[in-house]
């Protein structure tokens, strides 16, 4: 279940490749809902 984002930032891409390794791709991948569900 995505749950939104509160507060003021968001990160797209993660700029420290090793922390980023999980988020990046996932991230890539998101859909167009899922965004709107992220981003509210």
């Amino acid at each position: 279940m995505l749950k939104p984002i509160t507060g003021s930032f968001f990160e797209f891409h993660h700029h420290n490749i090793p922390e980023g390794k999980y988020w990046n791709p996932i991230c890539r991948h998101f859909s167009e809902e899922q965004w709107e569900t992220k981003i509210e």
